[in-house]
């Protein structure tokens, strides 16, 4: 959900100065958010920022993940390998920044083509290649039937 309505909806603070930034509308479709609007949730309006300080201000942070991403706790927990090791494996992806959450996400298309670029000869690679491919196709995200006969033939291979 996006914080901004989950804060409007809480009533536990008053609708953000940045409300009035020019990027608002992007950042609330987008569900991103900039570092000071972090800063606003976790100590409130009473911290004295100059909201317009940089003008415009780059939302570059993600509030929450979208459907197209997975997040890198989520991908650990299911191949069993530390986030650190999920992160060397998947180095040459782009790992998005979550707003409140420190390890961030990848998203399922970059997941995809460094399963296809890695091909890790260690039991461990091919069972986390196992497990990335799982994740993939339990996504409630439309796949078409070549990306999917594609993780079906991957699972298989390192099984």
């Amino acid at each position: 959900m996006n914080v901004v309505k989950l804060l409007k909806r809480m009533n536990e603070q008053p609708a953000p100065p940045c409300s009035a930034c020019p990027n608002f509308d992007y950042c609330e479709e987008t569900e991103k958010c900039c570092d000071i609007f972090v800063d606003y949730v976790e100590f409130g309006a009473t911290v004295n920022i100059d909201w317009f300080d940089e003008d415009p201000r780059i939302a570059y942070l993600y509030t929450c993940i979208p459907k197209n991403g997975i997040s890198i706790k989520e991908m650990s927990k299911a191949c069993d390998l530390n986030t650190t090791e999920i992160q060397t494996l998947f180095n040459k992806c782009e790992r998005h920044s979550l707003a409140f959450e420190t390890t961030g996400f990848y998203m399922t298309k970059d997941i995809e083509d460094e399963i296809k670029r890695n091909s890790g000869r260690s039991k461990r690679i091919r069972n986390a290649k196992t497990a990335f491919c799982k994740i993939l196709l339990e996504k409630n995200e439309p796949i078409n039937p070549e990306r999917e006969g594609y993780l079906v033939k991957e699972i298989r291979r390192n099984v």
